[in-house]
């Protein structure tokens, strides 16, 4: 057996979709359906990956070689798409030369893993294996007609079918392994012989069963990995089933998750054991969260990496790559973003941190916040270790504060704080004796004679 290769068909318009994005691009869990797919294919060691792209084409292209720079994935095009075996016909010139293995997959089947995927081209020995899957009602799924020996005999499309052909209840999951060669030979012989006027990729088991080739069936363990999206409910059921996978995971390594219907982890994620994971906790992106740690409730953590015994939340945010060390409190209406905190620094409430470096053992009071963004530029605000930064403290970056240094409650500090120093940036203040009861006599009298005078 050669090199295996994949052509992932991914250049349907998907009208019902109803969106400007190609279906394919809709994220799964955080990550594009289409790149679930790819991941997969390279997991179950496909050395070649050519996707079909059609509606949205350049943007679904550009978006996957932003992701995969330097890896090899190839684009061919379906313009006039004519069914699912014209979509196929157009990898054929980027396969010329192939002589091995190469799985037919559909581009919008997200939680299609690479154990289905391997376990296809460990049973394909020659021929056309498919993947099919038994449900209580196949709806508008192809049908699987087996022979009295229980080969596959032929796939029927729902529209095509007779009213016994409609009563099987094994689908096919539109994923196929074929011998490279013949498949293209295959190919340049379908007809649109069909109620779609289509050229069916279906049509080549057939073939592949009249040439006397066997064409076997490998019905998955779990429908689940066969679903499709086409619609934003289907989309949305999708995400569900893979999010409770990915928090049953996280459970069985020793996370915490106080209430799994709402708390919402992307793939990507990583969680410490004896972690806690309170209700409304959001985990995105390649965030990274360490052992012992409380997360939430109603907390959103983006791209960032959360040290061991950190506390994060209620109403917290994390984002832009921000990074915690080990013991750190992030408390309620506390915002970090592209901050790097130290071991045991503590913010616990209303605070923004952005563009920011902090010591450690340093504390930041309540209402701080650094002023990163002159309108043109971000700059970086440097807090030692073992500071204080008195509440309501407004920080101008660029910005240094030393070691061990405090500002002032309600201070604005545009200049650098030595070590040990205390920053006193405020103006100071002065009591008017009685000024207050002439002032509230003065707005009462004006108030009556606006009144008298209509």
């Amino acid at each position: 057996m050669g090199t295996t290769a994949a052509i992932v068909l991914a250049a349907g318009k998907s009208t019902r979709m109803r969106s400007k994005l190609s279906k394919v691009l809709h994220p799964v869990c955080g990550k594009p359906v289409l790149f679930h797919i790819l991941d997969a294919l390279a997991a179950a060691g496909a050395q070649r990956r050519i996707v079909v792209i059609g509606h949205e084409g350049e943007t679904v292209q550009a978006r996957v070689e932003a992701a995969y720079a330097g890896q090899n994935i190839e684009f061919v095009w379906q313009h006039n798409p004519r069914g699912t075996g014209h979509a196929a016909q157009q990898a054929e010139a980027a396969l010329a030369e192939h002589d091995g293995p190469v799985l037919v997959v559909p581009g919008d089947a997200p939680l299609l893993s690479a154990d289905v995927l391997s376990e296809l081209l460990t049973a394909h020995t020659g021929g056309a294996t498919l993947l099919s899957a038994v449900l209580d009602d196949a709806g508008s799924y192809g049908r699987i007609v087996r022979a009295a020996d229980g080969s596959v005999e032929a796939i029927v499309e729902a529209k095509d079918a007779t009213p016994e052909q409609k009563a099987i209840r094994e689908m096919n999951a539109a994923v196929y392994v074929f011998d490279g060669k013949s498949l293209f030979a295959r190919l340049k012989n379908l007809t649109p012989n069909n109620a779609q006027g289509e050229l069916y990729l279906t049509d080549v088991i057939g073939m592949t069963r009249a040439a006397g080739e066997p064409v076997r069936a490998v019905v998955a363990k779990d429908n689940n990995v066969t679903l499709g999206i086409n619609t934003r409910v289907e989309l949305a059921e999708l995400n569900e089933i893979l999010r409770k996978q990915l928090l049953k995971e996280l459970m069985l390594s020793g996370v915490t998750v106080l209430d799994p219907a709402t708390t919402y982890v992307e793939v990507g994620v990583t969680v410490g054991q004896d972690t806690v994971l309170h209700p409304g906790t959001h985990l995105r992106g390649e965030t990274q969260i360490g052992e012992d740690c409380i997360i939430g409730p109603y907390t959103v953590i983006t791209d960032s990496t959360v040290g061991n015994g950190c506390k994060v939340g209620p109403f917290a945010q994390l984002r832009g790559k921000a990074v915690l060390g080990e013991g750190c409190k992030i408390g309620n209406f506390v915002e970090v973003k592209n901050g790097t905190l130290a071991e045991r620094v503590s913010a616990s409430h209303l605070s923004y941190l952005g563009d920011t470096e902090i010591g450690a053992k340093t504390n930041i009071g309540a209402g701080t916040i650094t002023c990163n963004y002159d309108g043109f530029t971000k700059s970086k605000t440097r807090i030692g270790a073992d500071a204080f930064i008195g509440s309501h403290s407004t920080l101008i970056a660029p910005v240094t504060i030393g070691d061990g240094a405090l500002t002032a409650a309600g201070s604005v500090i545009t200049k650098e704080v030595p070590a040990e120093a205390i920053a006193i940036a405020r103006e100071k203040q002065s009591n008017l004796d009685g000024a207050e009861t002439a002032r509230r006599q003065k707005k009462r009298r004006e108030k009556e004679e606006r009144l008298q005078n209509g």
